[in-house]
């Protein structure tokens, strides 16, 4: 796989599976945006109006970084706080590697 494809199939698994943690709990997606085409750099943010989560592929740094918010409405001021910072080994192409990648990010949602 190109380092492009392991990206995108990692950060959609990503997404997926914290939209799918999420929802229940009354959050859904309100903004994503790829806008790096040099990096592949993207994120994704979910809201429930109180909170608000972010996820983000930082291809310059090629790292994951979930995120969270007390500030609402969002803004460019708003303070995001770490949750998880996972790097990405773009060298190990084994599924077993990318699955541990994924679960990594979900485990900081509990």
């Amino acid at each position: 796989m190109k380092p492009e494809q392991i990206i995108t199939s990692i950060y959609n698994a990503v997404k997926l599976c914290i939209t799918d943690h999420l929802t229940p709990l009354g959050y859904q997606p309100v903004h994503e945006q790829h806008h790096d085409a040099l990096y592949n750099s993207r994120f994704i943010i979910w809201s429930n109006n109180r909170e608000a989560l972010r996820l983000t592929w930082d291809g310059k740094e090629n790292w994951f970084v979930l995120e969270i918010t007390e500030t609402i409405p969002l803004n460019t001021l708003s303070q995001w706080e770490e949750m998880v910072v996972v790097p990405l080994d773009l060298e190990n192409p084994t599924p077993e590697y990318h699955d541990e990648v994924v679960q990594k990010i979900i485990k900081a949602l509990n």
